[in-house]
């Protein structure tokens, strides 16, 4: 290994270790005491969420419901069957996932930097005047936890509007929620709790167009050695590919949710709850998929693109070079080189791969991002069917 390769590999290398999980937590103080009360599993945070949110919302929510039950004021109770699955679905399923990817997220960034060190494929550095790939502390800055504040709060604002809408399918004909009957709940706990996860879904957002200028800069400064064969079916690459398939579950989860608010109120003989604000939700989710999926790995495709097209260039000149000589004995001599170059060239073409997806698990996704839009059109026939 010459200076200038050692060099490349020490920046790489620096630039690998730079990238540590609380360096996208900057900005954020919820997402980095997170972070260092559970530096090294998401699991225990999880757990803590699934408590927080089984105690808060539902073990409030069941005292509020008798209490007020008690009282014979009108409302939609926590145990009334309308109500609970949603409130199960919401608050033991919804809750804790947003905060599994939020604190997985700079873990899983990290992690990316880290197996591609790993895995070798990081080649020589391609601009000479490049010698980092950026500051990392660019990534996030202030702005970002200022305007998380501001996009939280009118999610809120949204949200609020939405289920005290009059055309809101979930109120049942009811006058009011559970949530609403005390104001000290309501604005200690409830709307406390839905704003973090909130908060949490911004930073989520903030992060991942932050992997994407982290992983479309590191392809573009430095070059790729793909690893023909490699055991991840992606040439070394795949790393890149599972983090966007990874954060591209959660708009499939989102697909999952926005196909239960679609259809819950059909099983207490409602219609299907299909109006503008659905179908919009449904054409975000179309949006969202490839916008989560792709940005991230289009670094990597082009340069996988860039090193199959050299390395079956190479092999092709090589071709080319025996293919022009005319001496009789010399052509004879290079028959079996010509074979051996052609063998290799089919190789390089079947086995260079120009994306990072693993091909099992880019099929099952697909199978899963669809599964929402499949399901929210059966059901849609299902009522037809039943309202004729």
């Amino acid at each position: 290994m010459d200076e200038r390769e050692n060099l490349n590999l020490i920046s790489f290398q620096t630039i690998q270790k730079d990238m540590q999980p609380l360096l996208f937590c900057r900005y954020d103080p919820l997402g980095r005491l997170l972070l260092r009360a559970s530096p090294k599993y998401v699991w225990p945070i999880v757990v803590f969420a699934f408590a927080l949110y089984s105690l808060a919302m539902l073990g409030g929510g069941s005292v509020l419901s008798i209490l007020y039950a008690q009282r014979s004021v009108l409302f939609l109770s926590l145990f009334d069957s309308r109500e609970l699955f949603i409130a199960i679905f919401a608050y033991l399923m919804t809750a804790p996932l947003v905060w599994l990817f939020y604190t997985w997220q700079p873990r899983g960034i990290s992690n990316v930097f880290y197996q591609l060190y790993q895995n070798d494929v990081i080649g020589e550095i391609q601009n000479s005047t490049s010698q980092r790939i950026f500051n990392p502390n660019s990534l996030m800055g202030k702005i970002h936890f200022w305007l998380s504040l501001v996009l939280t709060a009118i999610g809120i604002l949204v949200w609020l509007s939405a289920i005290y809408s009059p055309f809101n399918p979930f109120v049942f004909e009811e006058t009011s929620f559970w949530w609403m009957l005390n104001p000290i709940y309501l604005w200690i706990i409830w709307i406390p709790l839905v704003f973090i996860n909130l908060y949490m879904v911004t930073w989520i957002v903030f992060r991942q167009i932050a992997a994407t200028v982290a992983f479309t800069s590191l392809f573009k400064v430095f070059q790729i050695k793909p690893k023909v064969l490699h055991p991840d079916e992606c040439n070394g690459l795949a790393p890149v590919g599972d983090y966007s398939i990874r954060s591209a579950l959660i708009a499939v989860f989102f697909g999952f949710w926005l196909f239960v608010f679609t259809t819950y109120p059909m099983l207490f003989g409602q219609p299907m709850n299909l109006k503008i604000d659905t179908f919009l939700l449904f054409i975000a989710y179309i949006i969202a998929v490839p916008s989560l999926l792709l940005p991230p790995v289009m670094g990597a495709h082009k340069a996988m693109v860039e090193a199959k097209n050299r390395a079956l260039e190479d092999l092709a000149e090589q071709i080319r070079v025996l293919l022009e000589e005319t001496d009789g004995e010399k052509i004879l001599l290079s028959k079996d080189l010509l074979s051996e170059l052609e063998r290799r060239y089919e190789i390089a073409t079947k086995k260079y791969r120009t994306w990072p997806f693993r091909p099992l698990s880019i099929k099952g996704f697909g199978v899963s991002a669809v599964m929402p839009i499949v399901s929210t059109g059966i059901s849609y026939l299902i009522d037809l069917y039943l309202r004729r």
